[in-house]
């Protein structure tokens, strides 16, 4: 094993259910620090528009209708990490989702020298995050995101669109499939970083604020 680098980014991992608000406290961390935040659906949506080698790998596997296989998933996020090298540190936002990925990932920094710093797991009672997947709009234009419980304006307030809709798998059987995808991935990996670093557990089922600063106490800048 390589011994870990003292000028190595920080790795944080930010665990929690569909809806737990990762990609939102993921996006206030990257502002606040200036990290690179990582999202496997983003990173692979550029590899397969991008047509690099592990893209076109993975167009040709969801194409067919199959789930793209770990090692491919791990490669796309340790060559996007290579591609953008000398970061303060990364936020790898649901990632890794199995126990493979984990393997694969921590083979990775440890050939580097680096290794994960901190696991977040954000909780959400499960009836709070269907009500969230449920009440989730977005520009058609711009993505910009709103939500049922505060309001849905009749036009995008960021690029004026008037057409704001549901995402196709915000629906309650799609939900639950994806709630229980999770639930039987989840646990093992945690478990799997449980005996390789402290797991913290931060309620966020409160305001995004409340989170940011929950978060925050773990990892004091």
């Amino acid at each position: 094993m390589t011994a870990a680098n003292t000028s190595a980014p920080q790795f944080v991992i930010l665990f929690g259910a569909p809806g737990a608000g990762k990609g939102t406290q993921a996006t206030l961390l990257a502002e606040q620090r200036g990290w690179v935040q990582l999202s496997t659906g983003d990173m692979l949506r550029k590899a397969v528009a991008e047509q690099t080698p592990l893209g076109k790998q993975a167009e040709s596997i969801m194409a067919a209708g199959q789930l793209v296989p770990d090692d491919i998933i791990t490669n796309v996020v340790t060559a996007h990490i290579e591609t953008n090298p000398l970061q303060l540190g990364y936020l790898l936002d649901g990632f890794p989702r199995t126990v493979e990925q984990a393997q694969g990932l921590q083979e990775w920094l440890e050939k580097k020298g680096y290794k994960v710093n901190a696991l977040i797991v954000l909780d959400v009672d499960e009836q709070k995050l269907i009500d969230r997947l449920l009440g989730r709009r977005a520009c058609a234009n711009c993505g910009k995101g709103y939500h049922t419980s505060t309001g849905v304006p009749k036009a995008c307030t960021q690029c004026g669109e008037e057409q704001i809709t549901a995402r196709k798998d915000d629906n309650i059987t799609t939900i639950q499939e994806r709630l229980q995808i999770y639930h039987k991935q989840t646990t093992p990996v945690l478990d799997y970083y449980a005996s390789r670093l402290a797991v913290a557990h931060i309620p966020a089922d409160t305001t995004i604020e409340e989170v940011k600063d929950a978060i925050a106490a773990v990892l004091p800048l």
